[in-house]
């Protein structure tokens, strides 16, 4: 990686990380406001912050399901062709001859 894909990387991961300790930490704080009822914009807003967390965690499940099934893809052919293709007539040494 270069320098600049480094440095975007830990940006991106940094604001993760902030979006989601200020998401927690709102909804820490205000988890008992006097709520005025419907059109509540404490309650709007926690609701945001939670929206976020759970966004964030299916993206963090996507991505280890993606690398899961990536690492899979990459090992599961060195297996199949060990045992499918070394098999030739050379290979099992077999004579043809009438």
């Amino acid at each position: 990686m270069t320098k600049k894909n480094r440095l975007f990387a830990l940006m991106l991961a940094l604001t993760v990380i902030v979006a989601m300790l200020f998401s927690v930490s709102y909804i820490a704080i205000e988890a008992d406001h006097d709520c005025t009822g419907e059109n509540c914009l404490t309650c709007c807003q926690i609701s945001a912050c939670e929206n976020t967390l759970k966004s964030i965690g299916n993206a963090v499940l996507v991505v280890i399901l993606a690398a899961f099934i990536g690492i899979l893809m990459l090992t599961l052919p060195s297996f199949t062709k060990k045992m499918a293709f070394n098999t030739s007539l050379v290979t099992l040494k077999v004579k043809l001859s009438d």
